[in-house]
């Protein structure tokens, strides 16, 4: 199996490869949080809550795995793009990175407020 991605500069920067693992990390997590308060059920599921109006979704339980699975979306995208203009633009990987995590930090807030209202 030949890996040619992780011999790209992107992965000898030290800030990167702990950005994006911290992201893969926290996104394990959501899914594991998710996994284990979300049980397959036939009773709709409490999707967002808003602090001003309180429950405003409710649908099916799967519904609630597009929170990390957009979260994958969001390091997949951010370590591509990365990754194509590392050599041009170390300072937007960085950018990059930074946004990675910090999405993946909300997204956890986020899936704990969902499993807490369960």
């Amino acid at each position: 199996m030949n890996l040619r991605i992780f011999k790209n500069p992107y992965w000898k920067d030290k800030f990167n490869v702990i950005t994006q693992a911290t992201s893969v990390l926290i996104n394990l997590i959501i899914w594991l949080i998710l996994f284990f308060k979300i049980a397959p059920q036939t009773a709709p599921v409490v999707l967002h809550y808003n602090i001003y109006f309180g429950i405003d979704l409710i649908d099916q339980w799967y519904k609630v795995y597009f929170i990390p699975a957009l979260g994958l979306l969001f390091i997949a995208l951010n370590l591509i793009i990365g990754q194509a203009i590392y050599k041009q633009e170390k300072l937007a990987t960085y950018f990059l990175s930074s946004v990675s995590l910090f999405s993946q930090v909300l997204l956890l807030i986020a899936s704990i407020c969902i499993a807490l209202a369960q």
